[in-house]
């Protein structure tokens, strides 16, 4: 058990990562939803221009809404990543994965989703966490 120690503290760096992450986006998503109802119940009645500006204010809750349920699933993910369950060890590495298949169109921020892939597959005391 050598590598227990560097193995945890690498798997709290990981997690702290995602919850960061996951409390960002409940903070967008809290803020497009404001945004949205607020463009929504500011602008009645102001012909094409307004029902334009209804479609975005819309739009905007409805992202929102999005942002919320997909942090709110993230915590859960994070959650259960944290007390080391082999389910949430899938997800994150499939998501990674995934997010790494992201560059084949451009989109080059999905490189960061090499960062959990060494940590949870190839470094050999974290992966030996989740055995």
């Amino acid at each position: 058990m050598d590598g227990s120690k560097p193995a945890t503290t690498l798997l709290k760096i990981l997690v702290a990562f995602y919850f960061l992450f996951d409390l960002l986006l409940l903070g967008l998503g809290v803020l497009f939803i404001i945004g949205g109802v607020s463009v929504l119940e500011t602008l009645k009645g102001y012909g094409l221009y307004g029902a334009l500006l209804d479609f975005a204010g819309g739009l905007l809750a409805y992202i929102g809404i999005v942002l919320v349920i997909t942090a709110i699933i993230g915590f859960a993910i994070t959650f259960y990543l944290w007390k080391r369950n082999k389910f949430a060890y899938f997800l994150v590495l499939v998501s990674s994965a995934m997010s790494v298949l992201s560059v084949v169109v451009g989109n080059i921020p999905g490189l960061i989703g090499l960062v959990p892939i060494y940590i949870l597959w190839f470094h050999q005391p974290t992966k030996e966490l989740f055995s």
